[in-house]
């Protein structure tokens, strides 16, 4: 983790989906227990998309690397319905990560990091990280970000959501 100026950059700390951190969630009616947000995440994209079987699955599983291999066999995926419906299922997620585990909720609202915004650096993910490692010099500079950082902006709104929840 690097904070600057300006950001908190992260890849596999605390604000990671693949952090272990347990909540619950009500999903249509029924109270769901999770392991960690991917898993959540995934659950939830299976469950859009009516893949009974393999939301069966992710919820018997706690691993985020197993449990986004199975995300990634959901049957009738539609990538133009999930991209409407992927932030706010990644907000609900992370509001209830930090709301029910107060160690977590401390970091997030820590003053240190007042008027930092996040920033996902992982490498690889041009959509919900913005394609750097938090070593790139230029990890300040959103006009040279590779990806959306949309987990940043998720982060963002999340600890706007929790100061307000105290």
């Amino acid at each position: 983790m690097r904070v600057t100026d300006k950001h908190i950059c992260f890849w596999n700390e605390w604000p990671s989906n693949w952090h272990p951190a347990e909540f619950d969630v009500e999903v249509n009616g029924v109270k769901c227990h999770f392991y960690n947000t991917e898993q959540y995440f995934m659950y939830m994209k299976a469950i859009v998309f009516g893949d009974e079987e393999i939301a069966k699955q992710i919820l018997e599983v706690s691993d985020p690397k197993k449990v986004k291999a199975l995300g990634r066999k959901v049957q009738n995926y539609d990538e133009a319905v999930w991209n409407e419906k992927r932030y706010q299922v990644m907000l609900k997620a992370n509001v209830a990560k930090f709301s029910q585990n107060e160690d977590l909720k401390q970091l997030l609202l820590s003053p240190e990091y007042e008027g930092h915004g996040f920033v996902e650096a992982s490498p690889y993910d041009k959509v919900w990280g913005v394609r750097m490692f938090e070593s790139n010099p230029d990890i300040d500079d959103e006009t040279k970000w590779k990806g959306l950082n949309l987990l940043g902006k998720v982060l963002d709104e999340t600890r706007r959501i929790v100061s307000l929840l105290k």
